[in-house]
């Protein structure tokens, strides 16, 4: 081989390696890009043929992901079982009741707790909310106010719905003891 022929292989290599690389970063990243780059690089002819094999076994579907797949997407399916995603430990491991943070806080603290509150869950915090009505901050008490009259149109809204299936089903035991509870 003379030099003429190197340097024209050199150069066809070249350029396959480049056309490769863009072509590979119109579908991954720069990164992964410039990895396989220098793989076809310094590696001719093996690595090309390397990164082919590899991209037709990642085509090849691997049977124990898409069983965990599926059982994962009937979990999260079934009615019974509670998924959520993220739980922010740190915040949950330091609540403070609503009651103490109403008594010993200021009123910064007091609105940003309580706003904590009336995003999760504030139905259960019912006496809470009464205490936090009469604050001496009147942000406070707007809050409190708030999703106070927030649980009673849910309650008029859950009580409706009683009393019309009960109104519909006079008969029926089930319905007159849901009405029953309701009312309760």
């Amino acid at each position: 081989m003379d030099n003429n022929q190197i340097i024209l292989l050199i150069i066809i290599h070249s350029v396959i390696c480049l056309i490769y690389f863009a072509v590979n970063l119109k579908f991954k990243s720069l990164q992964d890009s410039f990895y396989k780059f220098f793989i076809i690089f310094f590696l001719p002819g093996v690595g090309l043929l390397f990164l082919i094999f590899l991209a037709i076994l990642n085509k090849i579907p691997n049977r124990s992901d898409s069983i965990v797949d599926s059982y994962l997407e009937h979990i999260r399916g079934q009615k019974n079982v509670y998924y959520e995603e993220v739980v922010d430990f740190e915040k949950e491991m330091n609540t403070v009741p609503l009651e103490d943070s109403l008594n010993f806080s200021n009123n910064k603290s007091k609105r940003a707790y309580l706003i904590y509150i009336l995003k999760k869950d504030f139905v259960s915090h019912i006496k809470g909310l009464q205490k936090a009505i009469k604050s001496q901050d009147t942000e406070t008490s707007h809050y409190a106010a708030s999703a106070l009259m927030e649980i009673k149109k849910q309650f008029e809204i859950l009580l409706a719905n009683s009393y019309e299936k009960y109104k519909n089903n006079k008969d029926n035991v089930n319905v007159i003891q849901e009405y029953a509870n309701t009312l309760k």
